[in-house]
């Protein structure tokens, strides 16, 4: 299946967010343009595999039992990235606003997906700059890199500088 996908920073001190769902997850492959992730998310894990570069990727995901996804978790390429998701509907959309905790504190991405790349959809007054096509927004590069190592220019690109 086809993913269309678009993510942007959301503005400080908008937002008052409740009610989120806890999710960890676990990159156990990564390359150029792919990733293979395990998510723990309401109880349960998901295995999701992703191909592909920009807003239009291949997404295939698959649940797996707690002794799968543990096996793969203790294969895992580093400490996972852990965050809450909350769901807001915006016009005809729901956004995910992922406030992201640990080693990316203080990061917080909405994403909407979309039917097409051209789609048209409304745009919240929390939304801040578009980050689709920024590799450092990628959650299996947050994983490896997370924002605590950049922080100044994170800083710096939530600034607008």
């Amino acid at each position: 299946m086809i993913e269309i996908e678009r993510k942007f920073l959301v503005r400080p001190g908008i937002l008052d967010l409740k009610d989120g769902k806890e999710i960890a997850q676990w990159y156990i492959m990564r390359g150029e343009g792919r990733s293979l992730r395990v998510r723990r998310y309401e109880g349960g894990y998901v295995m999701t595999v992703k191909i592909g570069k920009g807003i239009a990727r291949q997404e295939i995901e698959r649940k797996l039992s707690n002794a799968e996804a543990l096996s793969m978790i203790d294969n895992a390429l580093e400490e996972p990235v852990r965050k809450t998701r909350h769901s807001i509907k915006s016009g005809k959309h729901i956004w995910s606003v992922d406030v992201f905790q640990g080693a990316n504190e203080g990061l917080w991405l909405a994403e909407i997906e979309l039917q097409a790349k051209d789609e048209y959809f409304e745009r919240p007054a929390w939304i801040g700059k578009e980050v689709s096509g920024d590799a450092c927004f990628q959650n299996a590069n947050l994983a490896r890199n997370p924002i605590s190592k950049w922080r100044s220019d994170f800083i710096a690109v939530l600034n607008g500088d």
